[in-house]
Order: C-alpha cells, then sequence, then structure tokens
C-alpha cells in the first residue's frame, strides 16, 4: 500500500493523479447539473476564439495607429508604436505558427469530434495510467529510479496517451456531432396544404410535412386567379428573401389529405436518404 501511494504521490505520476483529481471532480460536477459538458467548447471553437482575439488586437492596433497618425504625435511615441507593432506582429506569427501546429495534430488525431473536456479527461486518464503501472512495473530496475528514466516515462505517457485518445474520441465522435436543421432549400419541391382561405402575393400559410413532423410556412402566389384556398395542395418553387416566404404554384387533381400526407413523408424520407 505505501509502496503504490509512493508512485501515485511521486514523480512523474503525481502530475496525472493531480489531473485526475481534477477530472473526477469536474465530472461530479456534470453528474450533479452544475457544470455543462461542453464547459471548454470544442477545439474548432477553441481555434475561433483565438482567431478573433487575434482580429480584436489587429483592430485595436490599426485604430491606435491611425489616431496617432492623424494627431500631432511626437516621435518618441511613433516609435513606441512602432516597436508594439513590430512585437505584436512577432507574437502573432508565433501564435499562429504552434496554433497551426496543435491544429493539425488536433485534426490527424480526429480530436476535434469531441468536446474539449471529454479530449482533457481521456488523455488524463491514458497519461495516468501509461505513467503509473510502468512505474510499478519497473521499480527494481535502476534506470527508472533516476530524473532522466522518470522524465523519459513522463514524456512517453503523454505522447502515447495522446494517440489512445484520439482512438477512443473516434467512435465516440457521433454522440457530439452537431444535427443540421431543416433549411429552406429543403423545402422546394415538397407538397404542402394550404391553411388559410386563400393565397395572394402577400398573403398565406400552409403546413409541409419535413424530418419527421409538420412545419406552417408562409406561402406565396402571384397569379390571382390561382385556386388556392383551405385544404388545396401546392408545390414549392421557390424561396423569396424579399417577402420572407416560398413561392407555390397549385396543382391538379387534388387527393385525400391523407394521401397527401402520404406523399409528402415518402418526399422527405427520399429527401433525407438522398442528403445522407
Amino acid at each position: 500500500m505505501n509502496g503504490a501511494l509512493a508512485i501515485l504521490l511521486g514523480f512523474p505520476t503525481v502530475f496525472w493523479t493531480f489531473c485526475l483529481a481534477l477530472c473526477l471532480l469536474y465530472w461530479l460536477t456534470v453528474i450533479a447539473g452544475l457544470a455543462d459538458l461542453d464547459l471548454l467548447g470544442g477545439a474548432d471553437g477553441a481555434m475561433e476564439a483565438k482567431a478573433e482575439a487575434l482580429g480584436e488586437v489587429k483592430a485595436e492596433a490599426l485604430a491606435e495607429a491611425k489616431a496617432a497618425m492623424l494627431g500631432e504625435v511626437k516621435a518618441e511615441l511613433l516609435a513606441e508604436v512602432k516597436a508594439e507593432a513590430i512585437g505584436e506582429a512577432k507574437a502573432e506569427l508565433l501564435g499562429e505558427a504552434s496554433g497551426g501546429v496543435f491544429s493539425d495534430i488536433f485534426a490527424a488525431l480526429k480530436l476535434r469530434s469531441a468536446p474539449v473536456t471529454v479530449v482533457i479527461s481521456l488523455l488524463v486518464v491514458w497519461g495516468w495510467a501509461l505513467t503509473a503501472f510502468p512505474m510499478a512495473a519497473l521499480a527494481g530496475v535502476p534506470l527508472f529510479k533516476t530524473l532522466l528514466g522518470k522524465l523519459a516515462i513522463f514524456g512517453l505517457s503523454g505522447v502515447v496517451g495522446l494517440g489512445l485518445t484520439g482512438l477512443c474520441v473516434r467512435p465516440l465522435a457521433p454522440l457530439f456531432a452537431a444535427e443540421s436543421g431543416l433549411k429552406r432549400d429543403d423545402l422546394v419541391g415538397h407538397i404542402v396544404e394550404v391553411n388559410t382561405g386563400r393565397v395572394s402575393d402577400r398573403f398565406g400559410q400552409a403546413t409541409v410535412y419535413s424530418q419527421g413532423s409538420d412545419h406552417v410556412i408562409q406561402v406565396r402566389n402571384d397569379h390571382g386567379q390561382n385556386g388556392l384556398k383551405k385544404g388545396s395542395r401546392a408545390l414549392i418553387v421557390n424561396y423569396d428573401d424579399h417577402r420572407a416566404a416560398f413561392l407555390v404554384e397549385p396543382l391538379p387533381d387534388e387527393p385525400p389529405n391523407e394521401e397527401v400526407r402520404r406523399r409528402t413523408a415518402a418526399r422527405g424520407a427520399a429527401s433525407q436518404g438522398g442528403a445522407v
């Protein structure tokens, strides 16, 4: 027991042990509903945040430079602005270079397909296991009692743990995939059932069946005598951004409402299958 504690609380395992304790505390708060699963966002979100931050820094630097040029400034101030601009440019270049490396690693290991909290938790678990068990198994080897041997195990645990984390995240990707919502173009070609007493170029409402549910939409028709009334069938031919409504054309030979629903459902299923 004392030997196990010595390994868990000794270098290099103590680093992963501390991180594991933080991860356990975090997941307990998630289970209790006190924290979000996606607390730190996704890898793409993090990179976007960095890009936005860099953009804000650029904008601020440009604004300050313009103000300095428009005003009557001294040579010292101009020199300071130039020095700051050069320093910021160097820092930005270094940040972009490091960000590019990490971005490539995340992309290669498919780590972007899961929230950062999940990725970090899996990495900590693997890092802890790949440090604790080898340190216990190699406790009698003199080399691994030295600082160099411990550093080697610590480094390998991080590298190998990152690769194993990528393997674990891949099958979990569908659980965190964002479902795409219904788009306007997806409804073009669908059959609708008119809900209002008439449909004109300024008025009209209809129901369309798509993706397993009914959707009430605004519809318009530019022909005065179109014959569209409550219960009529119409075909969506386009979407008008200016009027924020779908353009429809009447369909002849109206079947019963159940037949309309059956055909509309079949069309919606076919469109979903084509999208997949």
